[in-house]
């Protein structure tokens, strides 16, 4: 990793199913295409999870492998996901499950100890994305050589939308403190 963060925004308006979300890339190493690892807790998501992997299966950036982690779901989730993946079989695609339901930080910590991306971009599972979010991303990333990539995000509610508009003025130190809080959402 390198000794310092850089930070870079992009100016992208992604739609997203709920809202207080934040997703991390890490810079490993830069090469043109780099290898993003993208990893989705699974729980309970059923009425979610087909419109939001289709969101993500349909991305427009090549190099992505897919890290499903079920943290034992009680009701379909992965049979969606399971018919949905035949209809992409050249994905790279793991699937990790959980043999009982562990939370959502250790299924994430789970997919963060199987990927082999060079950047990790952790979302959920009824969150939907633009076809361009994950090329946007690693493109701020790679041109701006930049650690963490932030942007705008949209959440939408059963009776209504919101858009927020992410502008972080300080160090990396101060996002990653502002993140990790929850005082910066969106992506990152």
């Amino acid at each position: 990793q390198t000794g310092h963060v850089v930070i870079s925004f992009v100016r992208h308006r992604p739609s997203f199913c709920r809202h207080n979300k934040y997703r991390i890339f890490f810079r490993f190493d830069m090469i043109l295409s780099p290898l993003i690892s993208v990893i989705i807790p699974v729980w309970n998501v059923s009425r979610y999870v087909e419109r939001s992997f289709r969101s993500l299966l349909d991305q427009t950036y090549g190099n992505i492998e897919y890290i499903i982690v079920d943290d034992a779901s009680p009701d379909n989730s992965m049979g969606i996901i399971s018919s949905l993946l035949e209809s992409y079989p050249c994905k790279k695609v793991k699937i990790i499950a959980h043999q009982k339901n562990r939370g959502l930080a250790a299924a994430r910590a789970t997919g963060l100890s199987h990927a082999s991306g060079e950047y990790i971009l952790q979302l959920d599972s009824d969150d939907c994305f633009e076809k361009d979010y994950v090329e946007s991303m690693a493109s701020a990333a790679c041109e701006t050589q930049s650690d963490i990539v932030i942007c705008d995000y949209q959440a939408v509610y059963p009776h209504g939308e919101r858009y927020f508009s992410q502008e972080f003025r300080g160090d990396g130190k101060q996002l990653c403190e502002s993140i990790l809080v929850g005082k910066t959402q969106g992506f990152v």
